[in-house]
């Protein structure tokens, strides 16, 4: 997905649209469509892209850029969600995938004996969601298990 197709997408999930993100970027309506459809060279800038992003509670943009850039954009877990979020049950998110993983394979493999792009694609998102789980699960891990240095006594 492009970044246009990111920002139409963002703008779409905010309640009222191009008029609440246009007045919440400090512009008009017009000059908002003129900078997300690039017109005479016109752009979003990061920082308003950004704040799009946060209006419209997602992180879109950041997957954009993280898929643009080779990479998985991976957001770390608050502090207060982590009581109810359970290790075990992440493990065992991950352990599906990989069972989803090999079942893709096979099914493919068995039907021609070949991997073609289709299905490649799909392999590549199973994957990635791994990754993606993988990432969460390792920071939940740290943010749980982490050592913590004894706080400096002052005399």
């Amino acid at each position: 997905m492009d970044v246009r197709a990111t920002n139409l997408r963002m703008i779409n999930e905010v309640d009222g649209t191009w008029d609440v993100v246009a007045a919440f970027l400090g512009m008009s309506k017009a000059s908002l469509h003129n900078r997300v459809y690039e017109v005479k060279g016109q752009k979003l800038s990061v920082e308003d892209t950004m704040l799009l992003q946060s209006l419209s509670k997602t992180t879109h943009f950041a997957d954009v850029v993280a898929d643009a850039t080779g990479g998985v954009f991976v957001k770390m877990p608050d502090a207060a969600s982590i009581a109810q979020e359970s290790i075990h049950a992440k493990f065992n998110e991950l352990y599906a995938d990989v069972g989803a993983l090999f079942s893709e394979y096979q099914a493919d493999i068995k039907n021609d004996g070949v991997i073609d792009d289709a299905e490649f694609e799909r392999l590549q998102a199973i994957l990635a969601d791994m990754h993606k789980k993988g990432e969460e699960l390792l920071s939940l891990m740290m943010v749980i298990g982490k050592r913590r240095s004894p706080a400096l006594k002052v005399a």
